[in-house]
């Protein structure tokens, strides 16, 4: 057993004592098992030393006892027979606050999806208006091609032109839009992780 196990059973075995006489307990036993590894000795050691924290508790609550102090009493019948006349009223009450608890995770997880959806939608949509400009300059080019064949030489000229300005100013637009769609990208991914941590969180927590 290390030192942080021994003092979390040492502070569930003091449960009832007043906080600080429990954080003052606590640090003296602290010390005491960091003196011992300052010796040489190793942390498992040191505790195996000291003894088992429930005995040490016994030691701790019949000394106070002794003493007088105040030491943790077990519930009256008075308090027993209060709670269960009460206990609509408390139930009531945590059922209540477990609904409003469930409503705020609902909603919570309703804007985080949302979130994710529209930055989709977003880097979906940006790509798309890039691919859109540039099939349009692709077709006026082509579209110049069969003119020019058909003897309208004006008109192959100005939609020819037209084709590669488009044509440019889509690989202008993809090559503007490429940190932008990465920026989008990786906000996607990090509201994903966040959702998925979240709900696994709980799963493990239940």
């Amino acid at each position: 057993m290390n030192k942080k196990r021994f003092l979390v059973r040492l502070k569930r075995a003091l449960r009832g004592l007043d906080v600080c006489e429990i954080q003052s307990r606590l640090a003296f036993y602290t010390e005491m098992i960091d003196d011992r590894v300052e010796e040489g000795m190793t942390e498992k050691d040191a505790v195996l030393e000291i003894g088992e924290p429930e005995e040490i508790a016994k030691e701790i609550l019949s000394e106070m006892k002794a003493e007088g102090k105040k030491t943790p009493r077990s519930m009256g019948a008075g308090a027993k027979i209060l709670i269960a006349l009460g206990s609509p009223v408390w139930l009531s009450l945590l059922i209540a606050a477990a609904a409003i608890l469930f409503s705020l995770a609902v909603s919570a997880f309703a804007v985080a999806l949302c979130v994710f959806v529209c930055l989709a939608a977003a880097l979906i949509t940006l790509y798309a208006a890039v691919i859109c400009v540039g099939v349009s300059g692709a077709a006026c080019v082509v579209f110049g091609g069969v003119c020019l064949f058909t003897g309208r030489a004006l008109e192959a000229m100005l939609v020819t032109g037209a084709g590669f300005v488009l044509a440019a100013l889509a690989i202008w637009a993809f090559l503007a839009c490429t940190p932008i769609g990465k920026g989008i990208f990786y906000a996607i991914c990090e509201a994903w992780k966040r959702i998925a941590r979240f709900v696994f969180r709980r799963r493990a927590q239940a």
